[in-house]
C-alpha cells in the first residue's frame, strides 16, 4: 500500500471469515463476509455482507467506523474489532443479539493487506498486539519529546479527517512550548489524551473510584496534579470529536487560601468547539471527584470526611 499515491489508490474490498462472540467467550464462524467502506448519513461505516452456507440469502449489516474503537491482532490469521457500544447484529430470520465486538480471520498471505486496509479504513482505533514487522516500520516524519507523527498521522491533518490521539499529543505539546509564556509552563500541566479515558475505564461510576486506574500517572509531578495552577485535560466524545477540559486552581478548593491567591478561583473551564456541545456535567463531576481523592491521597491526616470539591465550579 503506498500512503503516498492516495489520488490513485483505494483501499480493495475485504473477503474475511466472520466470528460473533457467544455465551462463555467462545466465538463461531457465521459465514464469509465481503467488508466495504460505506457512506451514509450517519457518516462513514463498514458494511458486511455475509452468506451463511451455500445457497442461503446474503444477509447486510453496518456498523459505523465512529463505534469501532480497539482492532487487536490475535494471530496472523485473526484480528478482533472492539466497540465502544454494544450493535444489533441480525444473525437470521428470527435471530438477533448485540454484539460489542466481532472478529477477522483470513489466510496468513492476504493478512498484510487486511490490516492495512482496516487501519486506513479506521484510523482514529487503538491497534492492540503484535503487528506484522512491515507494518511496524510506519516511517516516523515528526519527533517532539517522546511523541512521535508518523506519515499516516500527517495524512488526519486533511479535511474531514478523524484527529487521532498521537495528533493531539503532539500539537497540544507544540503549542504549549511555542504559545506558553515562560513564567506559565512550570503551572501548566498537559495531561496525556489516554488520560480521561483511563480515568473512566472498567465500569467505574465516579472519578474517586477511577482514581485508581490513573494514580500512578502524575507521581512523576513534584507536588502532584494539585501543585500546577492549570491542568489540561483533552476528551474524546464518543469518539468523534475532541474538547479539552481547563482545570484552573484545583489546590485553592482544598487549603487555605492566602491574600495572594484571592481572585484566582478554583474551576473547571471546558473549551468545545461542537454547534451543538453535549452537557458537561458527568465529564466535570469525575474531574472533581478525581482531584477530590488525589488531594485525600496526599494529605491523609488532613482528610475530612465531609470534604468536596464544590468550590471547583
Amino acid at each position: 500500500i503506498d500512503l503516498d499515491d492516495e489520488d490513485t489508490w483505494r483501499p480493495p474490498d475485504l473477503l474475511c471469515e466472520l466470528l460473533l462472540p457467544q455465551q462463555g467467550g467462545e466465538k463461531r464462524s457465521v459465514g464469509e463476509a465481503t467488508i466495504k467502506q460505506i457512506s451514509g448519513d450517519a457518516g462513514m461505516a463498514l458494511s458486511f455482507s455475509v452468506v451463511p452456507e451455500a445457497g442461503q440469502r446474503v444477509r447486510q449489516q453496518s456498523v459505523p467506523s465512529t463505534v469501532i474503537s480497539h482492532l487487536t491482532v490475535e494471530s496472523t490469521s485473526t484480528i478482533v474489532l472492539k466497540l465502544l457500544k454494544p450493535v444489533f447484529w441480525q444473525v437470521s430470520a428470527d435471530q438477533g443479539d448485540y454484539l460489542d465486538h466481532l472478529a477477522l480471520v483470513t489466510n496468513e498471505p492476504e493478512f498484510h493487506m487486511v490490516l492495512s486496509t482496516l487501519r486506513w479504513w479506521l484510523p482514529h482505533v487503538v491497534v492492540q498486539g503484535t503487528l506484522p514487522q512491515q507494518l511496524e516500520k510506519d516511517p516516523v516524519v515528526l519527533r517532539l519529546e517522546g511523541i512521535s507523527l508518523t506519515a499516516r498521522d500527517i495524512e488526519l491533518l486533511g479535511d474531514e479527517q478523524c484527529l487521532n490521539d498521537s495528533v493531539l499529543d503532539f500539537f497540544l505539546k507544540l503549542a504549549v512550548d511555542l504559545v506558553a509564556p515562560e513564567h506559565l509552563k512550570g503551572d501548566l500541566y498537559v495531561a496525556s489524551t489516554f488520560f480521561y479515558q483511563k480515568l473512566t475505564a472498567g465500569g467505574v461510576e465516579n472519578g474517586e473510584a477511577g482514581w485508581q486506574n490513573v494514580r500512578r500517572w502524575t507521581r512523576a509531578l513534584p507536588h502532584g496534579l494539585l501543585g500546577q495552577r492549570f491542568v489540561v485535560v483533552p476528551i474524546n466524545e464518543q469518539n468523534i470529536h475532541w474538547w479539552l477540559a481547563v482545570v484552573c486552581h484545583a489546590r485553592h478548593a482544598l487549603e487555605p487560601v492566602d491574600e495572594a491567591a484571592l481572585g484566582k478561583a478554583p474551576r473547571i473551564v471546558c473549551l468545545d468547539s461542537a454547534q451543538e456541545p453535549p452537557l458537561k456535567n458527568r465529564t466535570v463531576a469525575f474531574l472533581r471527584g478525581y482531584l477530590w481523592k488525589e488531594w485525600c491521597e496526599r494529605h491523609p491526616s488532613a482528610m475530612s470526611e465531609e470534604g468536596t470539591l464544590d468550590k471547583v465550579s
